[in-house]
């Protein structure tokens, strides 16, 4: 039987995505519950690096329960400055390169279910010590004695259409079950393909065996920052990929660019589904009149209500838990993009009437867009 370790990157909460409520930390949470449950019903035996949104080990830790294991896999999305950046990498270890035709496989899995494009697999080595991985992770697990270590980035959560693919639970099963069927390909492993139905049931902090109701963001508590916490943002928050060396195999050809405030897809049900998600995000217009009014007599466009949200950076702090200080560098695109909130909700919000009109130090509130 196949020792596998999943480690669902980060902790809830963490890296907003440009789509409303999506975060890395949770959606990769609930990803390696649909991929626990493939592998189990594929007859592999399973552990979860963590089991709920509050527990956030170290890069260390987690890395060291792949001791002896057949296979760690570390479960991310990707960011970058670039919101039109769209695909699928697969990381491995630079000491492990036989193990890249493996995780390219499951690269390619993962692209194909997601109709995006395949980046490539990289093992990315230190910038200051040879022959060592610059992922923390994977330095952890190849020591601990994992046979094949990898780490795969499952899209781009600054991509509007990866965030939205990304946010549908229907969606991370169809990625899990094509990770499954390429890990029991590899390791011969002869269980059911189809998973049974789920188990909704509330784990504990030392069950492995019992799916995750994931908490809400709010819900969600960040371990106290340490040194080693602090490893773990830097060295599993990858720069834009474009600036890597790239493999030698040839990648698959380059999907079309999309913009992020224009998201399209060549898929009609994908595109049909995009437009109700926009429409069911906005509140409803009032009816129009029968006959048109002359423009002083038109009723005001309804304003949604404000809800004010935690500021995610800092969940445990209760003083600037509704708000969020303005930065020497800050302007209300870039915060609306930190927080995933249009810019306009939040110059509404605070009753900024100039979007230049931002002062240094000030706090301003960050509304989540309507239900």
């Amino acid at each position: 039987m196949a020792r596998i370790i999943i480690d669902p990157g980060h902790t809830g909460g963490y890296n907003v995505g440009v789509c409303p409520g999506y975060f890395e930390g949770n959606t990769m949470m609930k990803l390696a519950l649909h991929l626990r449950d493939a592998l189990k019903a594929r007859g592999a035996d399973v552990t979860l690096t963590r089991t709920n949104d509050t527990q956030n080990p170290t890069l260390s830790q987690r890395g060291q329960m792949a001791s002896d294991a057949d296979l760690f896999i570390s479960l991310h999305s990707d960011d970058s400055d670039n919101p039109n950046i769209r695909g699928v990498t697969s990381y491995i270890s630079v000491k492990q390169p036989e193990t890249r035709p493996f995780a390219t496989e499951i690269g390619e899995a993962v692209a194909k279910v997601m109709g995006n494009q395949f980046r490539g697999t990289i093992a990315r080595p230190s910038t200051t010590t040879p022959n060592t991985d610059y992922l923390g992770v994977l330095r952890s697990a190849v020591a601990a004695g994992a046979k094949n270590a990898f780490l795969i980035e499952h899209g781009f959560h600054s991509n509007m259409q990866d965030c939205l693919f990304l946010s549908k639970d229907e969606n991370l099963e169809k990625i899990a079950n094509a990770e499954a069927d390429v890990i029991a390909n590899h390791f011969k492993l002869s269980g059911n393909s189809k998973t049974t139905a789920k188990t909704v049931m509330q784990a504990t902090d030392d069950s492995d065996d019992i799916a995750v109701i994931a908490p809400t963001v709010s819900e969600a508590v960040s371990e106290p920052v340490d040194e080693t916490i602090n490893e773990q943002v830097s060295s599993e928050t990858e720069p834009d990929i474009t600036t890597t060396e790239m493999p030698t195999e040839d990648p698959e050809p380059v999907v079309p660019a999309v913009e992020r405030n224009n998201v399209a897809s060549s898929d009609k049900d994908d595109q049909s589904d995009l437009i109700n998600f926009m429409r069911s995000s906005r509140p409803s217009k009032p009816e129009r009149p029968t006959k048109p009014l002359p423009p002083s007599h038109q009723p005001p466009r309804p304003i949604p209500p404000i809800i004010v949200a935690p500021n995610p950076s800092c969940p445990a702090c209760p003083a600037c838990r509704f708000y969020y200080t303005v930065q020497p560098s800050d302007s209300l695109y870039n915060i609306g993009h930190k927080f995933g909130v249009p810019w306009q909700d939040i110059a509404r919000a605070n009753g900024i009437i100039s979007p230049f009109s931002l002062t240094t130090g000030s706090k301003i509130i960050i509304p989540l867009p309507t239900e």
